[in-house]
C-alpha cells in the first residue's frame, strides 16, 4: 500500500516542481481530453501509472487547478492542487465530497502540503466520478469546486496504461505538452509563494 505522504509528492507534478518532466523520470503514455497520462519513474518502489491535469478556473481570477488520480491495490489516491491554498505539510484536513451537488463521502480526510491535498479512497468511488462534472470539498467557509471534463477518457487510458509493460511504455520519447505546462504552473506558484503571503478565497476553502 502507497501512503499518502509518499502520493503527496506527485503533487509537486502541479505544485511544487520547477524541473523538466524528463529529469523527474516520469515516462509519457498518452493524452486524452487535457489530461496526461504517464508511469511514474522506473527507479520508483511501486511503479505506476497516473493522470494529471491543470487549468485556469476564469471565474476564479484565472487561478491555477490541479488534479492527479491514481489507482493502486484497490485504492483511488486523488491530489487536488490550488494555488492559493496554503496548507501546512502533513496537515489534517476533513470536509464532505461531492460529485456535482451529490455527497459520496460525509468526511472524506485529507492531507495537506502547501498548495496540495491528498487523499486515498476505495476505488468503488471511480462509477460515480466518471458520471460526474466536478468534484467538490465543501468547507465551512466556501466550497473548492474542481473540474472533471474529460476524465471518462482519461481514466480509459489510464487503464491502458496500467496494462501496458513498462517497456512500451518507456518508448514515448517526449513528456506532453500538457505535463510541460503542469511543471510551468509549479514555478509560478513556487515564486508567489516566496515573494508574498498568498491568502486563500471563500471559493476554495
Amino acid at each position: 500500500m502507497i501512503r499518502i505522504a509518499a502520493i503527496a509528492g506527485l503533487a509537486a507534478a502541479l505544485a511544487c516542481l520547477t524541473l523538466p518532466a524528463s529529469a523527474k523520470g516520469e515516462i509519457p503514455f498518452e493524452t486524452a481530453k487535457g489530461w496526461s497520462i504517464e508511469r511514474t519513474a522506473p527507479d520508483a518502489k511501486n511503479q505506476l501509472c497516473m493522470m494529471s491535469k491543470s487549468y485556469k478556473d476564469p471565474d476564479d481570477g484565472n487561478a491555477e487547478n490541479g488534479i492527479i488520480f491514481i489507482l493502486n491495490n484497490g485504492q483511488a489516491i486523488i491530489t487536488l492542487a490550488y494555488e492559493k491554498w496554503g496548507w501546512d505539510k502533513n496537515e489534517k484536513v476533513r470536509a464532505p465530497l461531492l460529485l456535482d451537488k451529490r455527497v459520496v463521502v460525509a468526511k472524506s480526510a485529507w492531507t495537506g502540503d502547501g498548495v496540495s491535498l491528498t487523499t486515498m479512497l476505495p476505488d468503488t468511488i471511480v462509477p460515480n466520478m466518471l458520471a460526474a462534472k466536478t468534484l467538490v470539498l465543501k468547507f465551512d467557509n466556501g466550497n473548492a469546486d474542481f473540474d472533471l471534463s474529460g476524465f471518462p477518457e482519461a481514466y480509459a487510458s489510464l487503464r491502458r496504461c496500467d496494462a501496458t509493460p513498462a517497456h512500451v511504455a518507456a518508448a514515448t520519447p517526449q513528456p506532453s505538452e500538457a505535463r510541460v505546462k503542469a511543471f510551468y504552473l509549479g514555478a509560478t506558484i513556487e515564486s508567489a509563494m516566496k515573494e508574498c503571503d498568498v491568502p486563500t478565497t471563500g471559493k476554495q476553502r
